[in-house]
């Protein structure tokens, strides 16, 4: 890949960094986006109640009509996303629908040609509604007319849904979430906040990727469904890792974020209980597997846009396979699996570099492994243009991310170089450098890295409970950790703390939430679940 213009450059740069990024400052834009109606609620509607008690513009997106049986039944689903809004508080005219076939993004991601068009299971070619923002489809209602379901369509309405409404976060699925669908909406969203910081046009939002189709890369999870059935009163137990997630998959559990639902989605009622109720809405999809998202909490994977600098770079490697795949571009392209990925040509010694047209401030550079087990790098060297030079442990293998923060330093490029190494094709699934332009002054938040990690999922009744969490400050501003609990109580000593579980009855669920400041305003924030082991009190 490589960069623009050097003032188009600075543009996006400076953009980047004056872009909201305190958690938890009220008079935020938030953004969900859905791939099918119904989508937006299950990963999200805990996060939009919140965001609309606090006061904050909520839209909610929906890329596909759904209509796989029919454009009849596509119209029907609107209704049916609308009126689950409206018992989240948001009205109907921040409901968007972009109006795209069911089962089609993933052909349109994959067309080598931006303009062919593709026909739909339900014989439709061109974005079509009747509700929502405008009374219509999107494309329609801000330029006129339908737009034809081509690659080109898709990217340009979700770069123009970016700049229209400047979200401060979106939330949306996975590109590793098992279904087409699903992987092209996260896909499309990259690639069009790629795009817009290239040219200059943001702020880029920070973006939160959830899953409702368990991921899997090799594995085959049908016989271990998720997130389960379980039994018992709503709200169901905090979610359970998905199950192909450790093996198979470049996503890291540890690295989640996990936000706690608001109280109307605590109530053991289904009647009362509004995250259940909102899935009702859905009736013509309701069933006991949506009912299963009914939990204390949703989850999330953070894509920290606002400070990946690395679209804006220009990419070269000492070499690359033979074979003709695992190209250098694969390594800067947002996804880490097995088709994604940089293979060198040399066993020992290889290297990938990222150059900058101008100087930026860097604190973190995260690396992911390639995720075939055979090739796995051992030790590595991160090397500025500075003269300086940070080592880097072995990788984790499967493709997990690493990130390794340093001290901030003003450098024009990074080179990564594989010391030591297993296998044939040693080289990386990923790699991102985060920072800001040299030249902007402004303050860059905190990032929480991994955590709050309990040391285990339960504890005893009056047993402690030791949790912690690691944090980066891309400044190098000292931070300042603050902890609570919704049950028991809990003393924080800095980046670690014990949670005190004394009088508490079996079953009790913790909520233990760990806030992360830099003293000049900008903050991060994550939550854990603990529960109390022994058998609930009924």
């Amino acid at each position: 890949m490589s960069g623009t213009g050097g003032s188009r450059i600075l543009v996006s740069l400076l953009l980047v960094l004056l872009a909201p990024g305190a958690a938890g400052a009220k008079g935020r834009s938030i953004l969900v986006i859905g791939p099918h109606p119904d989508d937006e609620a299950l990963v999200a509607a805990g996060r939009v109640r919140s965001a609309v008690l606090a006061g904050d513009t909520v839209h909610l997106v929906v890329v596909t009509n759904g209509d796989l049986d029919g454009k009849s039944v596509g119209l029907n689903r609107e209704g049916e996303s609308v009126n689950a809004a409206d018992l989240l508080g948001v009205p109907e005219s921040a409901v968007v629908f972009l109006g795209y076939g069911d089962q089609t993004l993933h052909p349109l991601w994959t067309s080598t040609d931006p303009d062919r068009v593709v026909t739909s299971p339900a014989k439709q070619s061109a974005t079509y509604g009747e509700r929502g923002f405008g009374g219509k489809d999107f494309h329609s209602a801000v330029t006129g007319r339908p737009a034809p379901y081509t690659r080109r369509s898709v990217l340009e309405d979700f770069q123009t849904l970016i700049t229209r409404f400047r979200p401060d976060e979106v939330y949306t699925v996975s590109d590793r979430d098992n279904h087409g669908d699903h992987a092209g909406t996260a896909r499309f969203l990259h690639q069009a906040l790629v795009e817009l910081e290239r040219a200059g046009k943001g702020p880029i939002p920070r973006v939160f990727e959830s899953a409702v189709w368990a991921p899997y890369a090799n594995g085959d999870c049908t016989e271990r469904p998720w997130p389960g059935r379980d039994k018992g009163p709503l709200p169901y137990p905090p979610f359970p890792p998905p199950p192909c997630i450790v093996d198979d998959t470049a996503l890291d559990w540890s690295q989640v974020r996990r936000f706690p639902v608001p109280p109307e989605m605590l109530a053991p009622e289904p009647s009362r209980n509004l995250k259940h109720r909102v899935l009702v809405a859905y009736h013509s999809q309701f069933s006991d597997f949506l009912a299963s998202f009914v939990r204390r909490d949703e989850f999330f994977w953070v894509r920290e846009e606002p400070t990946d600098l690395t679209p804006l770079a220009r990419v070269s490697v000492s070499s690359e396979s033979s074979e003709g795949d695992g190209g250098r571009e694969h390594a800067v392209d947002g996804f880490a699996d097995l088709e994604h990925e940089w293979k060198s040509g040399d066993a020992h010694g290889a290297w990938i570099q990222l150059d900058w047209p101008e100087p930026v401030r860097l604190g973190l550079v995260r690396l992911w492994d390639r995720l075939d087990r055979h090739d796995n790098v051992l030790a590595g060297t991160l090397s500025f243009s500075d003269g300086s030079t940070v080592e880097v442990p072995a990788l984790p293998p499967t493709g997990k991310p690493l990130p390794v923060t340093f001290s901030p330093r003003t450098v024009s490029w990074v080179r990564f170089t594989i010391d030591r190494s297993e296998g044939y094709n040693p080289g990386l699934a990923e790699i991102e450098a985060h920072g800001a332009s040299a030249r902007g002054t402004g303050n860059l938040p905190p990032q929480i890295l991994r955590g709050p990690m309990p040391a285990a999922s339960s504890v005893p009744a009056g047993q402690p409970l030791t949790l912690s969490v690691e944090a980066a400050d891309l400044d190098g501003d000292p931070l300042q950790y603050a902890w609570a609990t919704t049950a028991g109580s809990i003393a924080g000593k800095g980046a670690s703390a014990v949670l005190a579980s004394q009088g508490l009855a079996p079953g009790t669920v913790c909520v233990v939430t760990v806030t992360v400041s830099d003293g000049r305003g900008g903050v991060d924030r994550n939550s854990a679940f603990v529960t109390v082991a022994g058998k609930p009190r009924r």
